[in-house]
């Protein structure tokens, strides 16, 4: 049996994956949290196998909360469920021994099949951050390559039109200001 805890400050969420969980005769879930530091709590009272955490949670985050549970239960292995705009974050926490991602968009049995591998051992953290920054490059459309490069070459405006749009970008990196986006950039190679 799957010891799963989900940790994840909407309410309606942690009821949709324990009722989702519930249905696989392999897995129980063990308990939820709100944020980071319930997470690490729950862990050390319930000895999950598998963690399900989400990234921006007020209070304590799902970075520290990686760390916090691993702290608990060093044998457990955590899973961060988030947006694909959390993509510096979910980096973070797979620095912070987070085995892998779903994206909270994936198909339900894209995350029974992520728990499995977890579980197993099977997950690789580093093929996890090389697809994440394959998945985040291959995203971006032309207009988003010029904004970049406007921010490469420092001419980035701060207001107008054009702000807006690289706000927008930003949030789909995952970083908020300029020297965010382009030492993304620069990371990922495009000039």
């Amino acid at each position: 049996m799957i010891r799963v805890l989900c940790v994840d400050d909407h309410a309606v969420l942690r009821a949709s994956l324990r009722e989702l969980l519930a249905g696989y005769d392999d897995i129980e879930v063990v308990g939820t949290a709100t944020d980071g530091d319930g997470a690490g709590r729950m862990a050390a009272v319930t000895a999950p196998d598998v963690v399900l955490m989400d990234l921006r949670m007020p209070g304590t985050d799902g970075v520290v909360g990686t760390r916090q549970v691993l702290a608990a239960r060093p044998d457990a292995r955590v899973v961060v469920l988030t947006a694909l705009s959390d993509v510096d974050h979910i980096s973070q926490a797979i620095e912070a021994g987070a085995v892998g991602y779903v994206l909270k968009d994936a198909r339900p049995r894209e995350l029974i099949e992520a728990i499995r591998v977890a579980y197993r051992g099977d997950a690789d953290p580093g093929a996890a951050a090389e697809e994440l920054s394959n998945r985040r490059s291959d995203a971006l459309s032309e207009r988003d390559l010029q904004l970049l490069r406007l921010v490469l070459g420092g001419k980035a405006p701060t207001a107008g039109g054009v702000a807006v749009e690289l706000e927008g970008l930003y949030r789909r990196l995952g970083v908020t200001h300029a020297e965010g986006a382009a030492l993304w950039a620069r990371r990922n190679d495009i000039e």
